[in-house]
């Protein structure tokens, strides 16, 4: 089990010193992963030191990130992003937003559920 840190540094995001002082803190990082950007729109899964740490990650590893926003600006990114390391195993932590791993498979619950009852609501008529 490896412990990595991905830092996502944007006009919008802390610098790397204060993300990198938040998560180590709390956390004993094994390997640190890093992408500048300017505008923070570009797909995580498309970012250079984003897919490097991909790459590596293992089932049972853990990723720390500073904040949610580390993984996505906005909330369809942020799950494609949750999806692919719940897929892998990788279980992620937010030092602003807690154990992202359990809340991932909560959305992807709800989101399941809804779609089932789509279906059903679809089907009645």
């Amino acid at each position: 089990m490896t412990t990595f840190a991905y830092l996502r540094v944007t006009a919008t995001q802390p610098s790397e010193d204060t993300q990198r002082d938040e998560i180590a803190v709390a956390h004993r990082v094994e390997r640190w992963f890093k992408d500048e950007e300017l505008d923070g729109s570009t797909c995580i899964l498309e970012l250079p030191g984003f897919s490097e740490l991909f790459k590596l990650a293992r089932k049972g590893d853990i990723l720390i990130v500073s904040a949610n926003e580390c993984l996505g600006s906005s909330v369809p990114v942020f799950l494609q992003a949750l999806k692919a390391l719940q897929k892998k195993g990788v279980h992620v932590i937010s030092v602003q937003g807690g154990d992202l791993s359990a809340f991932a498979r909560e959305v992807f619950r709800t989101l399941s559920s809804i779609a089932l009852l789509n279906g059903t609501v679809r089907g009645a008529g």
